[in-house]
């Protein structure tokens, strides 16, 4: 089943589907985002999940049994206004590693300048989203509830 669920978000990616071309990995130690312009291929041996390139190298490995989620995301929708938000946060970004952690539920989202929707995410307070795919990405807008930032990776 995992094999055919990972199958339909490469191939819904490739007729872009997917936002900005990430998908989305929620594994027993947090979420992970894959950047599908550098992934070529996913598959399965050996109880582990590897993420490969055009050339074969192999670019990130997951063991099987700790992967819980896949998403792609098919919204288009994006934001029009980021401005000052002076309401609690719903999570902390972490420059230093590329990281999010959640500090309360909600859909995490972040956003180019352009104001496309490049990631949203289904998340739990206690959850750790890694973004390291998205080094290099320019300036962008974190968003969670009403809580937004902005940030240059």
């Amino acid at each position: 089943m995992k094999k055919f669920l990972l199958s339909f978000c490469l191939i819904a990616a490739s007729f872009g589907l997917s936002a900005a071309n990430y998908l989305h990995i929620k594994t027993s130690d947090g979420w992970q985002v894959i950047d599908l312009d550098k992934a070529d291929r996913l598959t399965f041996k050996g109880g582990t999940m590897e993420v490969s390139d055009a050339a074969g190298q192999v670019i990130a490995t997951y063991p099987q049994q700790s992967l819980e989620t896949i998403k792609v995301d098919d919204s288009t929708s994006g934001i029009d206004i980021v401005g000052e938000n002076k309401t609690d946060a719903t999570f902390r970004f972490n420059g230093a590693t590329l990281a999010v952690d959640m500090i309360a539920d909600g859909v995490f989202e972040a956003f180019g300048i352009d104001g496309k929707k490049l990631v949203a995410i289904p998340a739990k307070a206690g959850d750790h989203i890694s973004l390291d795919a998205m080094k290099g990405a320019g300036p962008v807008v974190f968003k969670s509830g009403s809580y937004t930032i902005k940030v240059a990776l």
